[in-house]
């Protein structure tokens, strides 16, 4: 039994899922020969769940994305007290220099430079978020 599929947002699934539906339908019409007791029904939407991590992943870069262009409107635009704007400033300066995106640099940095030495005492060391571990 065919049930459904989980992909990905990617063009070429739907193509798949099309391809898929055309086989479907004429190996049951070869094997049924329009046996109209036998009732079968796939469709390549229907079929096909998409990926929720993926499609949050989306959303979130998007998101980010719009953030790190036009951080003002969006974060002055939630609020209309006067006395907020000078926060909410500040908050679109922070928005503007991309915070997210230097946090995926400090995280990446250790797994792109590997195990690093220290030079003062010549131990293997792994850097992290709590400091510097012994390997």
């Amino acid at each position: 039994q065919t049930g459904l599929f989980s992909l990905d947002n990617a063009g070429n699934n739907n193509t798949t899922m099309v391809e898929l539906e055309d086989l479907f339908m004429e190996e049951l019409e070869r094997l049924f020969n329009d046996d109209e007791s036998v009732v079968v029904f796939f469709d390549a939407e229907g079929n096909r769940i998409r990926c929720f991590a993926h499609i949050i992943s989306i959303a979130s870069q998007t998101i980010l994305k719009e953030l790190a262009e036009n951080p003002y409107y969006p974060v002055i635009a939630s609020s209309t007290e006067p006395q907020a704007a000078p926060d909410l400033l500040l908050y679109a300066q922070a928005l503007e220099s991309n915070p997210i995106n230097k946090v995926r640099e400090i995280a990446a940095r250790p797994a792109s430079e590997g195990r690093m030495s220290s030079k003062s005492s010549g131990t293997r060391v792994m850097p992290s978020f709590y400091g510097v571990h012994p390997v």
